[in-house]
């Protein structure tokens, strides 16, 4: 719904689908492949923490299999275990986290942070720094605040702190 809200207000989003069923999300796969450059797909609950059972799918059985994966796992935090799962397209470039502090509709930048997350030990998502940036070390840092507010503006966020992940993508689509 967020991915659904932000795309709505003109941002460029992720191409993903919440499904409900292994088909689903095999049939959704299929149609992202199709559109997909990179031919990979993520699988990930729908309500997760921490990458926790993000999956990097290269064929359809991967796809089926983290499906039965995730869903045979409880929701974080909750005594449910989850019922659908997201696939979403696999997005190539750099991740930023962008931390935001909101009062009355204001939006301040408080913090926005690198990610350098690369395989490792069998692990598709492993994280090797992350580090503090700003727009004097990295020419992507205004876009992506820029994109993060617009963003926030988009889902009615009026109060609050916010921990919001970004990527810049290798394909000039965007921050997204």
């Amino acid at each position: 719904l967020m991915q659904d809200r932000v795309k709505e207000a003109g941002l460029a989003t992720a191409r993903g689908r919440l499904c409900n069923s292994a088909d689903e999300a095999l049939s959704f796969a299929k149609e992202l492949k199709k559109n997909n450059a990179f031919g990979r797909i993520v699988v990930k609950p729908f309500r997760g923490v921490a990458s926790e059972s993000v999956t990097l799918c290269d064929t359809f059985d991967d796809v089926q299999e983290a499906w039965y994966k995730i869903t045979a796992t409880q929701v974080f935090g909750s005594a449910e275990r989850h019922n659908a799962v997201l696939v979403q397209e696999y997005l190539e470039g750099t991740e930023y986290a962008v931390d935001v502090a909101s009062r009355d509709g204001e939006h301040k930048v408080a913090a926005v942070w690198r990610y350098d997350k690369r395989p490792a030990n069998g692990a598709a998502f492993c994280y090797f720094k992350t580090e503090l940036v700003d727009t004097s070390m990295d020419d992507q840092v205004q876009s992506v605040c820029d994109y993060m507010i617009s963003a926030l503006r988009a889902l009615g966020v009026k109060w609050g702190l916010s921990h919001n992940e970004v990527i810049v993508t290798n394909d000039g689509r965007g921050p997204l």
